[in-house]
Protein backbone atom coordinates (compact mmCIF):
# COMPACT_ATOMS: atom_id res chain seq x y z
CA UNK A 1 0.00 0.00 0.00
CA UNK A 2 2.77 2.15 0.81
CA UNK A 3 4.52 2.03 -2.88
CA UNK A 4 1.03 2.51 -4.20
CA UNK A 5 0.64 6.03 -2.80
CA UNK A 6 4.28 6.79 -3.66
CA UNK A 7 3.61 6.09 -6.67
CA UNK A 8 0.37 8.15 -6.63
CA UNK A 9 2.23 11.07 -5.00
CA UNK A 10 5.24 11.30 -7.41
CA UNK A 11 3.03 10.82 -10.51
CA UNK A 12 0.93 13.85 -9.51
CA UNK A 13 4.24 15.96 -8.65
CA UNK A 14 5.29 15.22 -12.26
CA UNK A 15 1.57 16.29 -13.49
CA UNK A 16 2.04 19.25 -11.61
CA UNK A 17 5.64 20.14 -12.47
CA UNK A 18 4.22 19.47 -16.91
CA UNK A 19 1.22 21.83 -16.19
CA UNK A 20 3.44 24.52 -14.76
CA UNK A 21 6.26 24.35 -17.39
CA UNK A 22 3.89 24.64 -20.30
CA UNK A 23 2.23 27.61 -18.28
CA UNK A 24 5.39 29.20 -17.92
CA UNK A 25 6.27 28.75 -21.39
CA UNK A 26 3.41 31.00 -22.18
CA UNK A 27 4.13 33.72 -19.95
CA UNK A 28 4.84 36.97 -21.22
CA UNK A 29 8.47 38.09 -20.34
CA UNK A 30 7.20 41.71 -19.55
CA UNK A 31 4.65 41.34 -17.67
CA UNK A 32 5.93 38.83 -14.79
CA UNK A 33 7.81 40.70 -12.07
CA UNK A 34 10.15 36.80 -11.74
CA UNK A 35 10.86 35.22 -15.39
CA UNK A 36 13.08 32.04 -15.33
CA UNK A 37 13.50 30.71 -19.04
CA UNK A 38 16.39 29.05 -21.30
CA UNK A 39 17.18 30.03 -24.56
CA UNK A 40 19.74 28.07 -27.15
CA UNK A 41 21.15 29.27 -30.48
CA UNK A 42 24.63 31.11 -31.50
CA UNK A 43 26.51 32.47 -29.50
CA UNK A 44 30.13 34.31 -29.73
CA UNK A 45 32.26 36.39 -26.97
CA UNK A 46 34.85 37.96 -27.42
CA UNK A 47 36.82 39.91 -25.34
CA UNK A 48 41.46 40.91 -24.91
CA UNK A 49 42.32 37.44 -24.32
CA UNK A 50 40.05 35.03 -26.23
CA UNK A 51 37.17 34.25 -28.64
CA UNK A 52 34.24 31.88 -27.85
CA UNK A 53 32.16 30.73 -30.31
CA UNK A 54 29.05 28.09 -30.21
CA UNK A 55 26.35 27.27 -32.60
CA UNK A 56 24.80 25.34 -30.04
CA UNK A 57 24.71 27.46 -27.16
CA UNK A 58 22.98 27.56 -23.86
CA UNK A 59 21.81 31.19 -21.69
CA UNK A 60 19.50 30.91 -19.18
CA UNK A 61 17.85 34.60 -18.14
CA UNK A 62 16.61 35.13 -15.14
CA UNK A 63 14.52 38.48 -15.00
CA UNK A 64 13.53 40.10 -11.14
CA UNK A 65 11.80 43.48 -11.82
CA UNK A 66 13.10 45.58 -14.35
CA UNK A 67 16.42 43.89 -14.06
CA UNK A 68 17.70 40.62 -16.02
CA UNK A 69 20.65 38.61 -15.62
CA UNK A 70 22.63 36.01 -18.45
CA UNK A 71 24.19 33.02 -17.80
CA UNK A 72 25.87 31.35 -20.62
CA UNK A 73 27.82 28.17 -21.37
CA UNK A 74 30.87 27.17 -22.01
CA UNK A 75 32.63 29.49 -19.37
CA UNK A 76 31.63 32.85 -20.83
CA UNK A 77 31.53 35.54 -18.82
CA UNK A 78 27.81 36.26 -17.15
CA UNK A 79 25.95 39.54 -18.04
CA UNK A 80 24.35 40.50 -14.44
CA UNK A 81 21.54 43.23 -13.56
CA UNK A 82 21.25 44.56 -16.82
CA UNK A 83 18.50 47.21 -16.23
CA UNK A 84 15.29 46.96 -18.94
CA UNK A 85 12.64 48.57 -20.19
CA UNK A 86 9.18 47.26 -22.00
CA UNK A 87 8.99 47.62 -25.69
CA UNK A 88 6.09 46.87 -28.00
CA UNK A 89 4.18 45.13 -25.00
CA UNK A 90 5.80 41.23 -24.99
CA UNK A 91 9.09 42.80 -25.29
CA UNK A 92 12.05 43.94 -22.74
CA UNK A 93 14.98 45.47 -24.32
CA UNK A 94 17.81 47.62 -22.63
CA UNK A 95 17.32 50.99 -21.12
CA UNK A 96 19.77 52.72 -23.62
CA UNK A 97 19.11 50.59 -27.27
CA UNK A 98 21.23 51.46 -30.20
CA UNK A 99 20.98 49.58 -33.48
CA UNK A 100 24.90 48.18 -32.25
CA UNK A 101 24.28 47.84 -28.43
CA UNK A 102 21.12 45.84 -27.25
CA UNK A 103 19.69 43.15 -25.66
CA UNK A 104 16.55 42.25 -26.47
CA UNK A 105 13.93 39.60 -24.84
CA UNK A 106 10.71 38.15 -25.37
CA UNK A 107 9.21 34.70 -24.60
CA UNK A 108 10.26 33.41 -27.76
CA UNK A 109 13.93 35.01 -28.59
CA UNK A 110 16.58 36.10 -27.10
CA UNK A 111 19.11 39.07 -28.98
CA UNK A 112 21.86 40.31 -27.87
CA UNK A 113 24.69 42.36 -29.52
CA UNK A 114 26.41 43.95 -26.30
CA UNK A 115 29.49 45.59 -24.93
CA UNK A 116 30.72 46.11 -21.78
CA UNK A 117 34.60 47.05 -21.14
CA UNK A 118 36.45 45.42 -23.25
CA UNK A 119 33.61 42.26 -23.23
CA UNK A 120 31.66 41.59 -26.56
CA UNK A 121 28.56 39.26 -26.85
CA UNK A 122 26.32 38.39 -30.00
CA UNK A 123 23.71 35.99 -29.26
CA UNK A 124 20.94 34.85 -31.52
CA UNK A 125 18.99 32.24 -29.32
CA UNK A 126 15.91 30.64 -29.30
CA UNK A 127 13.69 29.47 -26.16
CA UNK A 128 13.40 25.72 -25.38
Amino acid sequence: MKVRIGSIILGLSILALVILGVKSMKREVAKAVFFVGKYSGVVLFENEDAVIQCHKGFIRVVKIGNKASFFFAHNIPTLADIPLTQVDGAAMMTIDAEETNYIRLDRHKLEILFSVETKNYTVYAMRE
